[in-house]
């Protein structure tokens, strides 16, 4: 993929060679959700973390809001969004240390370990 997400240490995109640190705010943090879940994630699930103290409609869309605001960005060009759920499908360097951890490498995870998880 042309973008891949750092969680370990300050997060970061790189997208197609270049680090783009996005400024600290929803947009950033949903997206480093996301990446972080690596998964489909309910859309009723994000509106709750982001917003736990509004009425569930106001949520869902203040989430509406911030999806609508993401979507132009390039570098979210695999982010899928679906009536009931939404994932980005990125490389991050979490799911790379996984695997070497996973596999016994355990030299190349700790190489991959740049800092605490975001």
């Amino acid at each position: 993929m042309s973008c891949t997400v750092k969680l370990l240490g300050k997060p970061a995109i790189t997208w197609h060679g270049e680090t783009l640190e996005l400024p600290v705010g929803l947009p950033a943090a949903l997206l480093y959700v996301l990446a972080f879940k690596s998964a489909w994630v309910q859309r009723d699930e994000a509106a709750f973390l982001f917003w736990p103290d509004e009425v569930e409609a106001t949520a869902k869309r203040n989430l509406r809001n911030l999806l609508t605001r993401l979507k132009p960005l390039d570098y979210t060009e695999t982010l899928e969004i679906e009536r009931t759920r939404l994932r980005w499908r990125v490389d991050t360097d979490l799911q790379t240390y996984r695997a070497h951890v996973e596999a016994g490498q355990l030299d190349d995870a700790l190489a991959c370990y740049s800092g605490e998880l975001l």
